[in-house]
């Protein structure tokens, strides 16, 4: 879930970008280091447990952040704009092969001669590793200027998922271009294998050549769907109530999981453990991808006793997937149970797709 929602007066860097996901890992309740800094006395205590302090990594990683974070920026930093060549791509099947071109423009400012240009791929959930020294392999990227006179120096850092073109022998003027090919070798590039909108490509700029950078504002972005049906989750509550109405949900996915896969067809339901009386099975319903491959329905429970539901999906074209649900008690006493996931990160910090994404996939 990407980045959403958020303004600022200036471009964020990439380290802002992420630092709300390190801070999480110091909320109350988490894991908790040292206190924040800009901490008055007085103004609050913050207690740390030994056998709960962050391990070093992560304090080094914090104030990497937090250095970042107070960095001076040149005007020039975070300038220009990018494109995917060609215009928007046409949405990404989950970890499907590809190449995708991106052209970064020069801003305003200039970039000068020692300054530099960096792509990161997104770092998460299977995309390749972007490399510059092995052409048949995967991930290899080329980057080249389109412009006479200026050259590049590259430096490949698969670890950050990212390549950056250090510009020599003049500057680079305003309207000038890089072009950056991610998968241009033999072997391509894999896609993301978790479906999401607004997957961004990051571009940082260091305009001045001074090695602090900045992100571009309006990244290029793609999207990435689910692929072909694989599976189906049948749900049930866990508990009820004799004589309650109950929602049971039949969600078609696909291989990895992903929401709302290329399938349009007909979900039927039969009991396959019920005390005699308790349900009647709803009717068939058809589902397709404009409604996310998912089915639902409402019954009422009469008897005492545990319910399961076994379904079965067949497409149009002759796809079938089947399903058996989780078991359903019911008892007068039954307690209202409600599931739910209580962390979930969005592409907002280091996790994927969008937040309103991440509440529709739970739901």
């Amino acid at each position: 879930m990407s980045p959403h929602g958020r303004r600022s007066a200036s471009p964020l860097s990439l380290q802002a970008v992420i630092l709300g996901a390190c801070l999480l890992s110091a909320a109350p309740g988490a894991r908790s280091g040292e206190p924040p800094e800009g901490l008055e006395a007085g103004a609050g205590e913050v207690k740390v447990d030994s056998s709960t302090r962050p391990s070093p990594q992560r304090l080094k990683t914090l104030e990497s952040l937090r250095r970042d974070l107070r960095a001076v920026r040149h005007p020039s930093d975070g300038g220009g704009k990018a494109w995917f060549e060609g215009g928007v791509p046409m949405p990404v099947t989950a970890s499907s092969l590809g190449r995708w071109t991106v052209v970064y423009e020069v801003g305003p400012a200039g970039i000068a001669e020692g300054g530099f240009v960096t792509l990161f791929i997104p770092s998460a959930w299977k995309w390749s590793r972007p490399q510059l020294d092995q052409p048949g392999a995967p991930g290899y990227t080329e980057v080249v200027a389109l412009v006479e006179g200026a050259q590049l120096r590259l430096f490949g850092n698969p670890r950050k998922f990212s390549v950056r073109a250090q510009v020599h022998g003049r500057a680079l003027k305003p309207g000038e271009r890089l072009r950056f090919r991610y998968g241009a070798g033999s072997a391509m590039a894999s896609a993301d294998r978790f479906a999401e909108r607004h997957c961004r490509f990051w571009l940082a700029v260091d305009g001045n050549g001074d090695g602090v950078s900045q992100l571009i504002e309006d990244p290029p972005h793609l999207t990435v769907v689910a692929g072909p049906p694989e599976q189906m989750v049948l749900t049930v509550p866990s508990y009820a109530r004799p004589g309650d109405e109950i929602e049971i949900r039949a969600a078609i996915l696909d291989s990895f999981g992903n929401a709302a896969p290329p399938f349009a067809g007909e979900v039927e339901l039969v009991l396959a453990e019920a005390p005699t009386g308790g349900m009647v099975p709803p009717a068939p319903a058809f589902v397709s991808v404009d409604d996310g491959a998912v089915a639902r329905w409402r019954a009422h429970v009469e008897e005492p006793g545990v319910y399961r539901l076994q379904g079965a999906a067949r497409s149009l074209e002759g796809v079938a997937v089947v399903a058996e649900s989780n078991p359903l008690v019911v008892a007068e006493d039954a307690p209202r149970l409600a599931w739910a996931d209580l962390q979930g990160h969005s592409g907002s910090s280091d996790g994927t797709g969008t937040p309103e994404d991440f509440y529709r996939y739970a739901r």
